[in-house]
């Protein structure tokens, strides 16, 4: 499974975003509260359809905007894929894979993501020490098994890994 392609429009801080994920890795760099971890967020969220942020999906539209929207194109099996979400302020969503409406079954079976978080309650009685050698060790991990890695460094990080 790959991910070729995000699009976001009005989602969080990004008011208009486009990726492409042409190379086997992606490392995404930016200063604080710039969108980066919108980003994982947003490619998490198509997994999932669910946030680790916040409990309301209300609170992913931009500010003063009526909705947002994720499309991405996946590659799996040989297959390109197209997956698109949209939600408004009056709580409609729309669901598609290949321009399609469909199921969350359907549209979560997609893509798969791996959510690390050093704020989840198994990390959070680590200490710093521990939890720095574990990222390492993660890094490492991936680097050798030729994974794709998304970082982000805040004060909540997190990182959403994919197969290629």
């Amino acid at each position: 499974m790959k991910l070729k392609c995000l699009n976001l429009k009005d989602y969080r801080n990004c008011e208009s975003l486009e990726l492409n994920f042409n190379k086997t890795k992606a490392l995404i760099i930016g200063k604080n509260a710039q969108g980066k971890t919108n980003i994982l967020e947003s490619i998490y969220f198509l997994s999932t359809l669910k946030t680790p942020r916040t409990s309301s999906v209300q609170e992913l539209i931009r500010f003063n905007k009526d909705y947002f929207k994720i499309d991405a194109e996946v590659t799996k099996a040989g297959t390109d894929i197209n997956l698109s979400y949209s939600y408004n302020t009056d709580k409609k969503r729309e669901i598609k894979v290949n321009l399609n409406k469909a199921t969350i079954k359907d549209f979560k079976s997609v893509l798969k993501t791996v959510l690390f978080s050093t704020s989840a309650h198994l990390f959070s009685k680590m200490n710093f020490s521990l939890s720095n050698l574990l990222n390492t060790f993660i890094i490492s991990w991936l680097e050798f098994k030729g994974q794709t890695l998304i970082l982000s460094k805040k004060s909540n990080p997190f990182l959403v890994l994919f197969r290629l």
